[in-house]
């Protein structure tokens, strides 16, 4: 099972794409100095104007190492991310995302002069020891033969001057002794200003990266 974290800015990107050039050779360029391979994806976009049902395909890159760590690069986001196999907590996710992208982040954020409108750290993690202390929606589950529940929790608060939301999920597959943690932490999306870039950035993601820890210990 892949515990995942992943950190993702939104804005418009679609200058990474391949057919420019000049921008996604700077991108291969820089990403082969950390030791990242090049890779592609298409991405299908419909048209909003013109002719109704037309639609395009561009071809955004994607960049990986052998360590479980990847950039991908869509025409509205990019996703840093860490994949490990083996079992993780917040705290180890957190450690292992920093040891990779700290650097990587900044670097990259001031080299292609990114801005943002939104900011977003993930989680999932996968746990073997059934936990199983949900609420129910009624007293039939009690009795009746359950192979699945979930729980969901959402609050909102200020980071960083900024109002985001807090989201955590807890699934339980009863049949295949699996537990899954997701977290999912947030700007606002009807916030549109490009407000974000190199300076206040990490700072999100490190203000996120407590508030998850803060949840994990707080759970049951």
């Amino acid at each position: 099972m892949q515990n995942i974290i992943r950190f993702s800015i939104f804005g418009n990107f679609e200058r990474f794409n391949t057919n420019n050039l000049d921008m996604y050779l700077k991108l291969i360029d820089f990403f082969r100095q950390k030791s990242y391979k090049p890779a592609t994806a298409n991405e299908l976009q419909l048209q909003t104007s013109g002719q109704a049902g037309q639609a395009r395909i561009i071809i955004m890159p994607i960049f990986f190492n052998d360590m479980g760590a990847s950039v991908e690069i869509s025409s509205n986001r990019i996703n840093f991310q860490k994949i490990i196999d083996i079992k993780s907590s917040v705290s180890s996710l957190n450690e292992a995302f920093r040891n990779e992208f700290t650097d990587l982040l900044s670097l990259f954020l001031a080299d292609m002069e990114l801005t943002a409108n939104r900011v977003a750290l993930n989680y999932d993690i996968f746990d073997i020891n059934i936990n199983n202390k949900m609420p129910i929606v009624s007293s039939y589950y009690k009795s009746s033969n359950n192979v699945e529940m979930s729980v969901r929790n959402m609050s909102r608060i200020m980071v960083e001057n900024e109002n985001s939301n807090v989201i955590t999920e807890k699934y339980v597959d009863l049949s295949n002794n699996i537990v899954k943690y997701s977290y999912d932490i947030n700007t606002m999306a009807e916030n549109q200003i490009m407000r974000f870039n190199f300076s206040n950035i990490p700072k999100m993601y490190k203000s996120y990266m407590d508030i998850s820890l803060e949840i994990e210990k707080g759970m049951e």
